[in-house]
């Protein structure tokens, strides 16, 4: 969290500031691809990880009971089961409704895609190759 936080603030901080030199902790921080960052700020966390996980004992069963499925007693599955009743499940079906909505919407307006069949396409891409041309399908 702190070091996304210090980039954000030096995103805020060289968008306003002008001219400003070349320093290590610009690149890191400001200049390099926000792609690249997440990269290696996503190696970063591995490393934590296996690092923590090295450095400190083993938790016992006792102390890992429950936090997943798989080691959960019949008591905290059935109180598990008791959260939820029938108007969740009719709200998780009207979201999982409006985000397929969403989805046939904007592939609708994609009539181009809608209006040749995947093999056309896909023998129209080897004719391409076999004639010396690249592209996209």
């Amino acid at each position: 969290m702190v070091i996304g936080l210090t980039r954000l603030g030096a995103k805020v901080y060289y968008s306003n500031a002008g001219e400003v030199a070349d320093s290590t902790f610009k690149y890191l921080f400001y200049d390099m691809n926000w792609l690249f960052f997440c990269g290696w700020m996503f190696l970063f966390c591995i490393i934590v990880v296996i690092v923590v996980s090295l450095a400190t004992k083993a938790p016992t069963a006792e102390k890992i009971q429950g936090p997943v499925f798989g080691t959960a007693t019949k008591e905290q599955k059935a109180a598990t089961r008791a959260s939820w009743n029938h108007w969740d499940i009719i709200h998780t079906v009207i979201i999982l409704a409006i985000t397929g909505a969403f989805y046939l919407v904007f592939l609708v307006k994609n009539k181009p895609f809608l209006q040749s069949s995947l093999w056309e396409r896909l023998k129209e891409a080897k004719n391409s190759l076999a004639n010396g041309k690249t592209g996209l399908l």
